[in-house]
């Protein structure tokens, strides 16, 4: 198969969760892919003020943020986005009032917290995340929020996504889940993003780790588990290739005949 597009999760695929860095081996993939006429993209659940600053110093020709809700190309042009429906909105400000919550807001231009805690500050320093500002939640009302991120299990989500049938959400971890319209996830990305480059489905790879990368992986052509992943993320996968400490990126680009 002459594949023409890559698209990458970030945490626990192209960096590491222990250093946070983006490996040599993988830079070095990233590289050699475009050189070969590969189109890369980024696929992330981060918004991009929150990118690994590395990140930041890679090419990529497009880049799906907030789950593939907000997906611009490497010009800054916008070619999709997907906010979280104003009632599911409304709904939570409302609940926000009564339950103590900490919710972090994904707009076009900023992200905020409502408050914060020691979990929220735990997840933050997990993720390597920059201080987060605080304000009040009926700012997402005059705005289009595209993604929620919710520290807590899953009874905190259960609570929220009852005020919320608009929204589903995609978990990366026990600690912290995002909420995201029922209509998104970062297939959708995908597909705006083939959509504006012509590119087929059929000729995509993704790689990624975690529960929010399932529908991705499950997508496109060639979905490659990375080893750090969890079961049920490799069950949906094509390929399990090694973790992002063990050159995994490198090692499945060079097996399939990418580099």
């Amino acid at each position: 198969m002459n594949y023409k597009a890559i698209f990458f999760d970030m945490d626990g695929t192209l960096t590491s969760l222990a250093t946070h860095q983006v490996s040599e081996s993988a830079l070095l993939a990233l590289r050699l892919a475009q050189q070969n006429g590969v189109k890369i993209f980024l696929a992330t659940g981060r918004h991009p003020l929150l990118f690994n600053p590395i990140i930041n110093t890679i090419p990529f020709d497009g880049y799906l943020t907030s789950n593939g809700q907000y997906c611009y190309t490497n010009t800054k042009e916008v070619i999709h986005r997907n906010g979280i429906p104003q009632a599911d909105k409304e709904a939570l400000v409302e609940l926000l009032e009564t339950r103590q919550l900490p919710i972090l807001f994904l707009s076009e231009n900023k992200v905020y917290l409502n408050m914060t805690n020691q979990q929220v500050q735990k997840v933050l320093d997990l993720l390597a995340m920059p201080p987060i500002s605080i304000k009040n939640p009926k700012a997402c009302l005059t705005e289009d929020i595209f993604a929620l991120f919710l520290s807590g299990g899953e009874e905190l989500e259960q609570t929220i996504m009852e005020a919320m049938p608009g929204s589903k959400t995609v978990r990366w971890s026990p600690l912290f889940t995002d909420i995201i319209p029922k209509t998104g996830g970062k297939d959708t990305g995908i597909d705006a993003m083939l959509a504006y480059y012509g590119i087929p489905l059929s000729e995509t790879m993704a790689f990624g780790d975690a529960h929010n990368d399932i529908t991705m992986l499950s997508h496109v052509g060639l979905g490659i588990a990375m080893g750090n992943a969890q079961d049920e993320v490799k069950s949906a996968a094509k390929y399990v290739t090694d973790s992002a400490e063990e050159d995994g990126i490198y090692n499945a680009l060079k097996h399939f005949g990418i580099i």
